[in-house]
């Protein structure tokens, strides 16, 4: 899913009100190049430069951060304010203004650049007065198709213009060229004349302005008038509308359209591009499983192709039954002639009108007898076999037929429960294997080498604390934490790393729950025995470990203290 300059606009204006003047609490990248951004009670802005989906929304995040997330991410977008946010007329381009108060209270001004321009889309941090890029989810280089650079230290350049003059600089000649270029499809046509329309936009002009070609010279500066008057003030809908394509694909559109009818229609386009992207999830999903069951079925074609050059060879070897008992009849009546260790002998054929005579292939290894019966042997294999082998080769040409059947029935498999038929009628004909069914696991299993069990306990108020038994379990247990968990550690003197666990509650944990997990972190250190002990702690996010330190050593900011009287709390399997 991209969306189009004209949604983008829209788009800008409903998440407007809800975004402006808002801090930026948190911010994170995750693997396929999405950014969010945690705006507090109203939630994440999700802000999405992945090839095949990019798009702004206002989500809760669905996939977890990146393991080592960007300094222009950590140091720039964290704790920054939210100024304003603008739409790039007729490009599918987006500015947030940001502001953001450094240690010595100096204001920093920085513009966050999304560029949803599909498979090219970036997110670009740049820093406001100067222009230059401080980080982008894509650094390119100038290359020989590439004009721009986008690395960070750089001045920012904006991407390529498209082909095209905005609606309002649009001329008669122009307008007619592309007609001219495009004489069956207006729609593409006024694509390639207009800057920034998109394919639904086009469509609805033509069927507005009854368009379907090109049109005398004279009629060019009419229908200008009318394109303009159409995008000046465009027929905007409340919230979005669904229109699916020739693919059976769902395309989001913010117009009143009229030369169809929409699939489906949403309050808002925020809720538009929720429901688009589930069905995406959906689609995905099902077009991965056709092309791994593509693959399957054209793997078993390509097998059946080489068990019928196999047969056809084993065919015409049957079809030489005859000539083969000859041959071996010819051998047990002259047995005398042949020499032990012979390759080959050259023998009369009495049998034959002309007595021609016949060059015998043989067996050095073996005797003049095992050689005739070697030739009986294949001659009545081959009388055998024939029938069988024609019959198997007549089944294997009709399941090939099978196999072109169900390859065609696949890229129109409407959804996952027709695809989950077709799949077992394949299996039904033994042309795919089933699936295996998943195996159970083992409670009682052995533990992997490097699987980490930490001590477990729990708070009176049930939340879940771990304590490491070692430094290399130290390190594990505090890299594979979430990032709202709490880490706690004794202060001046070794000792366990304990982690105290959010597992997804909202709320913060209260005293008494951060004084025991504290306690815990004193029992299990040097100063076990002291009456009282200082016990740092911070949120997960805040833990790093430095390069090249030895295993439980990290380091930490934004950390706390409190002083605690060393002692245990209670085991988890006794609660």
């Amino acid at each position: 899913m991209n969306l189009s300059a004209i949604t983008l606009q829209q788009l800008v204006k409903e998440l407007a009100p809800h975004v402006t003047r808002r801090l930026i609490r948190d911010a994170f990248l995750t693997r396929s190049n999405v950014l969010y951004l945690n705006l507090g009670d109203i939630g994440h802005l999700c802000c999405s430069a992945h090839p095949n989906r990019s798009y702004l929304q206002r989500s809760e995040p669905t996939d977890p951060p990146q393991e080592k997330q960007p300094t222009w991410v950590t140091h720039h977008l964290t704790q920054s304010g939210i100024v304003s946010v603008s739409h790039i007329p007729n490009e599918r381009i987006i500015h947030f203004t940001l502001s953001r108060q450094d240690r010595l209270g100096k204001e920093n001004q920085y513009t966050l650049i999304c560029e949803l321009i599909g498979r090219q889309a970036n997110l670009i941090l740049v820093d406001a007065n100067t222009q230059k890029i401080l980080g982008a989810t894509r650094h390119t280089r100038a290359k020989a198709d590439h004009i721009r650079e986008v690395l960070p230290g750089r001045i920012y350049q904006s991407p390529n213009p498209q082909y095209g003059k905005t609606f309002r600089d649009l001329d008669p000649t122009a307008l007619a060229q592309a007609f001219e270029e495009n004489p069956t499809s207006p729609s593409q046509a006024l694509q390639h004349a207009i800057l920034g329309l998109d394919h639904l936009t086009a469509q609805e002009l033509c069927h507005r302005l009854r368009c379907t070609g090109p049109l005398p010279a004279e009629a060019y500066p009419k229908l200008i008038h009318q394109i303009q008057a159409f995008l000046t003030s465009p027929p905007f809908v409340e919230g979005a509308v669904a229109l699916s394509n020739d693919r059976n694909q769902l395309s989001l559109s913010p117009l009143q359209v009229t030369y169809t009818s929409p699939n489906e229609t949403f309050d808002t386009l925020n809720a538009g591009i929720t429901h688009l992207l589930a069905q995406e999830t959906v689609h995905s999903s099902l077009k991965g499983q056709i092309t791994n069951l593509e693959k399957d079925l054209n793997g078993k074609r390509i097998n059946n192709q080489r068990k019928l050059e196999r047969m056809a060879d084993d065919l015409a070897d049957a079809g030489r039954a005859d000539e083969y008992e000859r041959l071996g009849n010819l051998l047990l009546a002259n047995l005398q002639h042949i020499t032990a260790g012979a390759e080959t002998i050259t023998l009369t054929d009495i049998q034959s009108d002309q007595q021609i005579e016949v060059q015998i292939p043989l067996n050095p290894k073996r005797s003049p007898v095992d050689n005739a019966n070697e030739y009986i042997k294949r001659s009545k294999k081959g009388r055998k076999g024939a029938p069988i082998l024609q019959k198997r080769i007549d089944e294997t040409h009709l399941q090939n037929k099978e196999i072109d059947h169900y390859l065609d029935r696949l890229p129109k498999i409407p959804d996952e429960n027709s695809f989950g038929q077709l799949r077992t009628e394949l299996e039904a004909h033994k042309l795919v294997k089933a699936p295996k069914p998943k195996q159970q696991k083992n409670q009682n299993r052995k533990r992997a080498p490097g699987e980490i069990h930490p001590r477990r306990y729990r708070t009176r108020d049930g939340w879940l604390v771990l304590v490491g038994r070692n430094n290399q379990e130290n390190d594990k247990l505090t890299k594979g934490s979430a990032r709202e968990d709490i880490f706690f550690h004794v202060h001046g003197c070794p000792g366990s790393h304990v982690i105290l666990k959010q597992e997804g509650r909202a709320e913060k944990p209260p005293k008494n729950t951060m004084k025991e997990a504290a306690s815990l972190a004193a029992y299990w250190s040097k100063a076990r025995n002291s009456k009282l002990a200082p016990v740092s702690y911070t949120e997960i996010r805040y833990v790093n470990k430095p390069k090249g330190a030895p295993a439980g050593l990290v380091t930490i900011k934004n950390e706390k203290s409190i002083m605690v009287q060393p002692h245990e709390i209670r085991k988890e399997d006794e609660t």
